[in-house]
């Protein structure tokens, strides 16, 4: 460890960013050293090096990538009784979170170029906001329900994992991308309760292949854009189904519609709007027609009701599948 990247709350005067080693907190060295998460319960264990800290207690967990330690993160609290076994396990599933995300990049740096472009532009989309806002809604929550803290632990790791799962691969079985919407919209729904009503419906095979990221693109679009400033009655639906030789996703809310004056332009290009650039939709379209050329297409059909935004693109269960159908299409 070659110094702190950042730092923020109590004590901030004197631990900061691009803080030295030699000033690190004696227990965050240690849970470098030990490749364990060490627990401070006063001033003296954390072993900070200035005698005027306010920081009482605090974990410091160490950030693994196989048999390397890339670093650590320290929590911290004024009072020695805040650091309770909630706290010390929501810390450690962040630690995990994190260190699947140095992961992730770590994979990216070693591979250089992804296989597709469209891939690596989607999943740099993915706001740093939806992460730091799932962290503090699960801490929050611990408080009062740890169950629900760990099950919404997991979906942010489920989250994080498809996006990583996805990074290699150009089709992934439905049933991995349908998992990876519904982590997103456990979280999102947790911060937003009662905010959005979701429906999934699908009548294939939950092997059939899709591109990553696919739904998760239209589904985010709608929650993000839809609604504006409506707090309730917000219904976005699912559906995946099987016409002829294509699969056709679906999502369809019941929003304020999309302005005509832009309706013709999206999904082909950037849009100058104070709702959006359009750019997920731009990448994804292209990656579409990447993958199943002019096999796959884009529809979509808005007004004052709703917008509904399909997907089309050659069925196909494994990859033998999907070269029989491009092959007769």
């Amino acid at each position: 460890m070659k110094k702190t990247l950042a730092f923020a709350g109590a004590g901030s005067d004197h631990h900061y960013h691009d803080m030295p080693k030699a000033d690190v907190p004696r227990f965050a060295k240690q849970a470098l050293q030990n490749r364990q998460t060490q627990l401070a319960y006063n001033a003296a264990q954390i072993g900070c090096r200035d005698d005027h800290c306010p920081l009482q207690a605090g974990m410091a967990i160490p950030l693994t990538l196989g048999s390397r330690v890339l670093g650590v993160l320290t929590l911290y609290f004024k009072e020695n009784w805040q650091l309770t076994p909630i706290e010390i396990q929501t810390g450690e599933g962040l630690g995990e979170i994190l260190a699947t995300q140095i992961v992730l990049g770590e994979k990216e740096r070693q591979a250089g170029l992804l296989r597709d472009a469209e891939l690596k532009s989607l999943q740099a989309q993915i706001s740093p906001h939806f992460f730091f806002n799932s962290i503090n809604t699960i801490i929050a929550i611990s408080r009062f329900d740890s169950e629900k803290a760990r099950f919404l632990l997991r979906e942010l790791s489920t989250f994080f994992r498809s996006n990583l799962l996805g990074a290699n691969q150009s089709k992934i079985p439905l049933k991995q991308e349908e998992a990876h919407v519904k982590a997103y919209l456990n979280l999102e729904q947790t911060r937003f309760p009662d905010r959005y009503n979701v429906e999934f419906y699908s009548s294939v095979d939950d092997q059939v292949l899709v591109p990553p990221f696919a739904i998760q693109v239209l589904v985010e679009n709608a929650i993000h854009h839809a609604f504006g400033n409506r707090k309730t009655g917000n219904i976005i639906n699912i559906w995946i189904t099987k016409s002829g030789k294509y699969l056709e996703i679906r999502v369809a809310d019941n929003g304020e519609g999309i302005d005509q004056a832009v309706i013709g332009k999206l999904g082909k290009e950037k849009i100058a709007s104070e709702h959006g650039s359009g750019t997920a939709m731009q990448n994804l379209n292209a990656r579409l027609k990447g993958l199943y050329g002019d096999s796959a297409k884009m529809q979509i059909v808005t007004g004052k009701t709703g917008t509904s935004i399909s997907l089309l693109i050659p069925y196909a269960q494994t990859r033998q599948d999907l070269n029989t159908e491009e092959a007769s299409i």
